[in-house]
């Protein structure tokens, strides 16, 4: 939203919590029933953002985040096609179970877990309405407040972090996602898209870089397993990877190397 802001287009957003509320905002609760629910103003282009996105919070309420995550967002999606609005839904390299690396964009569906399961749910009932609606499935997208952003806070401290070893990710830069979606947008693709890192590195390595990167004591980064952390998780693939020839082929858009995503998110200027 900032983005097309900057760029003078005229947009509005919604907002669910009191601290979103503001300029060009709308106040919606995807959890009510929004069977009636119609936008308030012609919407030419709608992306789908929001969402229950910690898996943990998807695994304790299924019922409730599906309610959300699929059921409100289908019904916001529908009402907004009939306007004549292209929709373009935010999906995740959870639809499938990290069994392998470079995933394509038409592979089928095979989540591990309840948040995995409700984004392809909500993406199989999207794709009736090919024509009007672009799937963008993300890995991990790096912003400017992350968990990397603290831990560079930490190191810089001199603190001690304590990254997994056996956890991985393929990080994206925000700026590459705005991008892709503003450009899937503007043209009106419809289908499935896939933004994603070349490979695959643990948070240790990440967190590693990050230290070299900041110029401090690299024996700060005192990595641990999911076991040794005690974590109960759902789920925790071999692979997040995703194939993205089709976003490279079509937009000539790649995300850019690892090392670039993490300097950036660590505070670098590389």
């Amino acid at each position: 939203m900032a983005h097309l802001e900057h760029a003078l287009e005229p947009v509005v957003g919604t907002y669910f919590l009191p601290e979103g509320s503001g300029k060009n905002r709308t106040y919606l609760d995807l959890s009510r029933d929004l069977s009636g629910w119609r936008p308030d103003r012609p919407v030419q282009v709608a992306y789908l953002c929001s969402g229950v996105t910690k898996l943990e919070d998807c695994r304790r309420d299924p019922a409730g985040s599906a309610r959300i995550n699929v059921i409100g967002t289908v019904a916001v999606a529908k009402a907004l096609i009939e306007q004549g609005a292209f929709v373009v839904f935010l999906s995740s390299n959870r639809v499938f179970d990290g069994s392998r690396p470079h995933v394509e964009p038409d592979s089928a569906h095979c989540p591990i877990t309840e948040y995995g399961r409700q984004k392809a749910e909500t993406e199989r009932i999207l794709s009736q309405w090919e024509e009007s609606v672009a799937i963008v499935r993300l890995t991990k997208v790096l912003g400017s407040n992350t968990l990397f952003s603290k831990w560079s806070r930490s190191l810089r401290a001199g603190e001690i972090i304590r990254p997994f070893s056996d956890m991985v990710l393929a990080p994206v830069p925000l700026a590459t996602v705005v991008s892709a979606l503003r450009l899937i947008g503007d043209l009106r693709r419809g289908g499935v898209r896939q933004v994603s890192a070349e490979r695959d590195v643990s948070y240790a390595e990440a967190a590693r870089w990050g230290a070299e990167i900041l110029g401090v004591d690299t024996n700060l980064v005192q990595p641990w397993s999911v076991a040794e952390a005690g974590l109960d998780l759902e789920a925790n693939p071999e692979h997040t990877t995703l194939n993205v020839d089709r976003l490279r082929e079509e937009f000539g858009l790649v995300p850019p190397s690892i090392r670039h995503t993490i300097e950036r998110a660590f505070g670098g200027q590389g």
